[in-house]
């Protein structure tokens, strides 16, 4: 608070380990349908590669996807947040 002239606190909250790793695993499996061989750093980081998932969609005729949708189905099915990484 004394940096934020006391309009900021701090509220610490216990982990739960288990959680974490369920929560990992069902946004794994998410990003495996867009890359079978996305590689998992640790428990939440990931890379993936959508470029032969687009070009699939793009030749089928169907819409197309980008990352927002990916976010949007993260958030919507998990509840969970992410980020994504720059290169």
């Amino acid at each position: 608070t004394e940096l934020s002239g006391g309009k900021e606190s701090l509220t610490f909250v216990k982990s739960d380990f288990g959680l974490y790793k369920k929560k990992s695993a069902e946004v794994n499996a998410i990003l495996e349908e867009y890359d079978p061989r996305v590689k998992m750093h640790s428990l939440d980081e990931g890379y993936m590669d959508i470029g032969p998932y687009l070009e699939v969609m793009l030749l089928d005729n169907h819409e197309s996807i980008c990352h927002d949708d990916i976010r949007k189905r993260l958030l919507d099915k998990r509840k969970t947040k992410h980020s994504k990484g720059d290169p």
